[in-house]
């Protein structure tokens, strides 16, 4: 006899098996209604009555009085049915409701109670079947009493088999079928209750592989990755991946059980190494948003936990639970994860950023955490050089050294900023501009620090080095600080310093001098220099009265600016990181953490962070130890304040001829930020006097500027 060609095949015969019970059924049910009633149904009768007195307490009217000829008809057609199962051939792969029995460990009249179910699904004569065989027209899907009753030999059989649908059974458990309300009362007796196939489950049963709709919002099903072997990592660290797939995931079968931890920064390929691992099976993967689901009800998050293991199951596809460590903190909701996942069959693949190591035994599964390193400078300039070509494939790309060098970046971040720039280069120019070196500095800065708007202030880069006027070591240790980030991978990665050090990569300063010296304007001037974003810090919004926040804000500020490399820059820090001061109380006790945090922080950052003083002997000692520079920004002298009144004053300012700047830089002591004050109000006096720029507004400008900065007023300086 021929095997089943398809799943549909079997289905149809097992139906047809329902078929003979049913029809059995209705026969006897016929022969003990007597004669016809117009309103059979709808209205009981004083005769229905006293037969129901007559018939004992449980046992239907169907037993013992079997057709003679359907107890042959059933077993020649179940010995059909497994005849062709043995040699069936589906060109897809396993019969679909065999492997559903195997998946959830039903049992053989599991699958019978689900064919009852699934029959209105497939044709809708089984409404009328179930109505008439329940005597009611309204009743048109089966009763949990219906069900066992076609199903079971005696009231003993019965008992038994109402126990497939207690919630602990595969059928109420694996949520394949449902119960449902058929009677008075919200809680019908359970005999009452109609049972529905889920609709996912009968969707599958009849050939669909389109996901439970009840889950777009938080998965999607994935197909093989590219091979791990073409990954952009570390070479010792892809074969050690190399050699856990090999043995996990041998092609045409599936190894152990096992769950990965995979730790990483977003984008360093965690979900692409996971989905390459199964690429040798050519297997799919369910990827879920672990961040959709924390802060669920743990009744809510269990149901959907459910559906996605199911899922998962279903199509034979690994799991992916991506930011797996938001849910590390919702501990009733961690307990329902790892009682589920201790079922589940397929291999596991969790990702997140924290270090993190399970503390139970996961029922005989394996566990391995891999964390993921970051990108060395030439893994970040060949993806660069990936992503472009992609993007644009035969075109002259532009250097990507720079950008290698100057952001941080992981592969998935490389690659969402080169489709940046293409979309930037295609604005610019529709009839098919080349992406310029322009474009992917722009593309990364919007790639960058999305979320640093919440505690900082952007500034952008407007100032040029021949803006400033400054003491000549002072300019000579600020262009240092450009050579720090432009030779970062020569002197760590090939020179090998990286093995001596073991705190970040980043370039941590102190400028210090009175306001107005330019500690804000060298900063600009470098993170132009660089090409990188400049953010200055609210130091409002990041200190919280509230123990553990500010640690919470540094933490969120240092990782948003992590991947660019964007400047971090504390203005007025010693008014909140000075020195730690004796504990008296607990608030004394938590600024000093506070002050430990940030400097924890700021060697763990491998960027740029500036902490900005006016009095820098009001800083913690451990800061100024473990600066890489510290910049003094004194008040200029004369021949300076000359050079600044110089460049201050634009050269399409109208100027009266008797303007004396050397006088102004003589007489007043004052720094660049009063000098620029001070040009920029005499300029809104001329122009309001349709005037020139001469002696008489300057001096008034500087009166007022006087008189903000608290200063004593000598007319005799302005004479």
């Amino acid at each position: 006899m021929n095997g089943y060609h398809t799943s549909l095949e079997h289905m149809m015969d097992e139906l047809a098996l329902l078929d003979i019970r049913i029809r059995e059924m209705a026969a006897l049910a016929e022969k003990g209604r007597g004669k016809e009633e117009p309103f059979r149904g709808l209205a009981i009768s004083p005769s229905e009555v006293e037969a129901l007195f007559r018939r004992p307490p449980g046992p239907p009217r169907a037993w013992g009085k079997r057709e003679a000829g359907s107890a042959p008809r059933i077993k020649a057609l179940k010995g059909r049915i497994e005849d062709r199962k043995s040699g069936a051939r589906p060109a897809n792969g396993d019969l679909r409701l065999e492997r559903l029995a195997r998946l959830f460990d039903l049992t053989r009249r599991d699958v019978e109670i689900l064919l009852i179910a699934l029959a209105p699904e497939v044709d809708p004569r089984y409404e009328t079947f179930y109505a008439f065989l329940q005597d009611d027209v309204t009743r048109k899907f089966p009763s949990v009493d219906l069900a066992l009753n076609l199903l079971s030999s005696s009231l003993d059989d019965k008992i038994r088999l109402r126990r497939r649908f207690e919630p602990g059974a595969p059928l109420m458990k694996k949520r394949l079928l449902s119960l449902h309300g058929d009677g008075p009362g919200p809680h019908p007796p359970l005999l009452r209750r109609h049972i529905k196939i889920d609709d996912r489950v009968a969707s599958y049963l009849l050939g669909s592989d389109e996901m439970d709709s009840r889950l777009f919002h938080c998965a999607v099903m994935e197909g093989p990755g590219a091979p791990l072997g073409d990954m952009i990592l570390p070479e010792s660290f892809k074969d050690r991946l190399l050699g856990l797939s090999e043995k996990n995931f041998p092609p045409g079968r599936s190894g152990p059980g096992i769950v990965f931890y995979f730790q990483g920064r977003p984008g360093s390929g965690r979900k692409s190494a996971a989905l390459g691992m199964r690429e040798r099976q050519g297997g799919k993967t369910l990827s879920v948003d672990g961040r959709a689901l924390s802060g669920k009800e743990p009744k809510d998050f269990a149901f959907v936990l459910d559906l996605i293991l199911r899922e998962a199951g279903l199509q034979d596809a690994a799991l992916c639970w991506r930011d797996f460590d938001a849910l590390l903190k919702e501990e009733r909701a961690l307990k329902v994860f790892w009682t589920e996942l201790a079922c589940f069959k397929g291999p596991v693949f969790l990702t997140g950023e924290a270090t993190w190591e399970p503390r139970r035994d996961f029922g005989g599964l394996s566990f391995v955490r891999a964390k993921f390193p970051d990108l060395t400078f030439q893994d970040r300039k060949t993806l660069w050089e990936r992503a472009l070509e992609e993007k644009a494939p035969g075109v002259p790309a532009p250097d990507t050294a720079d950008l290698a060098e100057k952001f941080l970046f992981t592969g998935g971040r490389i690659k969402d900023a080169a489709a940046t720039a293409a979309d930037r280069a295609l604005w610019r120019d529709p009839r098919g501009a080349a992406i310029s070196l322009q474009d992917l500095l722009a593309a990364c800065r919007l790639q960058s620090n999305r979320n640093l708007g919440e505690l900082a202030r952007k500034i952008k880069p407007h100032h040029k080095w021949k803006d400033i006027i400054l003491p000549e070591e002072s300019a000579r240790q600020l262009k240092e600080i450009c050579d720090y980030v432009r030779r970062r991978s020569t002197v760590y990665e090939k020179w090998g310093f990286e093995e001596k050090i073991s705190s970040g990569r980043g370039v941590n300063v102190i400028f210090s001098g009175p306001s107005g010296t330019g500690k804000t304007m060298s900063a600009d001037i470098i993170a132009g220099e660089l090409g990188v974003d400049l953010y200055k810090v609210d130091l409002s919004a990041v200190v919280s009265k509230y123990i553990g926040e500010t640690e919470k804000n540094l933490s969120k500020i240092f990782a948003e600016a992590r991947d660019s490399n964007a400047i971090l820059f504390f203005d007025e820090a010693d008014a909140i990181f000075g020195k730690r001061s004796e504990v008296n109380d607990a608030r004394d006790r938590y600024a000093n953490i506070e002050t430990g945090y940030l400097l924890q922080k700021m060697e763990e950052h491998s960027g740029i962070v500036i902490m900005a003083t006016n009095f820098i002997q009001n800083m913690d000692e451990a800061f100024a130890r473990r600066m890489d520079f510290t910049i003094d920004f004194p008040a200029p002298e004369k021949k300076d304040r000359l050079r600044i009144w110089e460049r201050m004053m634009p050269e399409r300012t109208p100027k009266d001829e008797n303007l004396d700047f050397g006088l102004m830089a003589e007489r007043f002591e004052i720094t660049g930020g009063n000098i620029k004050n001070i040009a920029l109000g005499s300029a809104f006096l001329a122009a309001g006097n349709g005037g020139k720029v001469g002696m008489d507004g300057l001096f008034h400008a500087t009166r007022r500027e006087y008189r903000k900065m608290g200063r004593i007023v000598m007319e005799s300086d302005f004479t």
